[in-house]
């Protein structure tokens, strides 16, 4: 959890890294309301990330499907098409691992 990393300090990959832990707490909730998340930049120049959690038959977190790439091919701000897409493949994955709830339900 965030709250054993209370003494630890975040590293800054970028100038677009989170290193505070409220924001990081903020983004965390946020990405727990909408299913995926977003990193444009924030580990490496250039590159964006969008990720969705993967959950087993218990609500668990298992695992997570992340998409890679150019920041020319996934913008900060993707199409909504791309995003639905991704939380799509998030939701396969958790049936795949023995999870039957919907999206909302997770």
């Amino acid at each position: 959890s965030l709250d054993q990393l209370a003494d630890t300090e975040l590293p800054r990959f970028t100038d677009k890294t989170t290193i505070s832990k409220a924001v990081l707490r903020e983004e965390i909730e946020a990405v727990r309301r909408q299913g995926y998340a977003l990193a444009p930049e924030e580990v490496l120049p250039g590159i964006n990330t969008a990720a969705v959690p993967v959950f087993d038959q218990n609500k668990s977190l298992v695992a997570a499907l992340a998409i890679v790439g150019s920041i020319q091919h996934i913008p900060a701000r993707p199409d909504p098409w791309f995003v639905e897409l991704v939380v799509r493949l998030g939701a396969t994955a958790s049936r795949l691992v023995g999870n039957s709830a919907s999206r909302a339900d997770i």
